[in-house]
């Protein structure tokens, strides 16, 4: 494991935010509502080998998986990441939450923002600070994540950071113990060490319009993505002296503003995040990699 710069478990304090927003869809009139599970049993009474996980308050159903899966409710990871967070090294000062769900509470994102982790980039007042993000869910569709991100405060582009396999990425199933977002917290501390050293270097490297559509057309295979991209890009470098921060910051601003196709709103919170993980993986592939070192 890491160095670990936070308190030791035992001694942490549970903390809400003082600013915290609310985003709940599909009829879910709260993230944290009581939640059980049951098996699932035959005409004869036997168990079939999978179980119901529902809501008591309703009596809901929102997942039929089987038995390996391990249910943990939203709220006791939550008050793990706020424990672990407010007891770090993280500067929490003026810190946001954002809590979300979908699918009628099946799904869960939680956004933690440090405007007092502000990074300068550049000579354009240009800025960043340290994001936290936790996606997870019930209905088996998205395994517990906890990733370091990124906020861009001159167009509200959110960023991963951090090598693609770091942070928590956790199946549900098996015993779920808390040191797993401990131990994603720290690594979301040292991404953050890392990375904001980066997008200096990122903005001062040059990157020709060539570069950035070849670099394009390894990022997706789709036709009408890629243009879209270019043209995005071309606005974001004012059409002249653009940068691997300009090229990085067409990617995350795809994957934070896309609007979800009609129809599918209630999935725009997954899709989201696998447009920032996709962007995530680009940032840690060879083809990046050739962009930063071009001379």
């Amino acid at each position: 494991m890491n160095e670990i710069n936070v308190l030791p478990m035992v001694e942490r304090e549970e903390r809400v935010p003082e600013s915290t927003t609310y985003d709940y869809d599909g009829g879910t009139d709260e993230a944290f509502f009581p939640v059980a599970s049951t098996p699932v049993l035959d005409e004869d009474g036997q168990p079939t080998g999978y179980q119901r996980i529902k809501r008591t308050d309703t009596d809901k159903t929102l997942a039929i998986p089987k038995m390996a899966y391990t249910l943990t409710p939203y709220e006791e990871k939550v008050d793990i990441l706020r424990s672990v967070v407010m007891n770090s090294v993280i500067d929490t000062t003026d810190m946001t939450e954002t809590i979300k769900t979908s699918h009628s509470g099946r799904k869960l994102f939680v956004g933690m923002d440090f405007p007092a982790e502000k990074q300068a980039v550049g000579y354009k007042d240009d800025s960043v600070n340290l994001s936290i993000n936790l996606w997870d869910s019930y209905d088996g569709s998205c395994s517990l994540i906890v990733k370091a991100g990124c906020y861009r405060y001159k167009c509200s582009n959110m960023m991963l950071i951090g090598e693609t396999i770091s942070g928590v990425n956790k199946r549900h199933t098996g015993e779920f113990v808390d040191e797993e977002i401990f131990s994603g917290v720290c690594t979301a501390i040292d991404a953050w060490k890392t990375e904001r050293d980066n997008f200096e270097l990122w903005n001062d490297t040059p990157i020709s319009e060539g570069d950035a559509y070849r670099s394009l057309l390894k990022f997706t295979d789709k036709q009408t993505t890629q243009d879209r991209l270019f043209a995005k890009f071309r606005e974001e470098s004012d059409y002249s002296n653009s940068s691997v921060w300009d090229f990085m910051n067409t990617l995350t601003h795809w994957a934070t503003h896309t609007k979800a196709r009609k129809g599918s709103e209630d999935n725009s919170l997954n899709s989201q995040k696998d447009r920032q993980l996709a962007v995530l993986k680009f940032r840690n592939s060879e083809q990046f990699e050739k962009l930063v070192t071009v001379q």
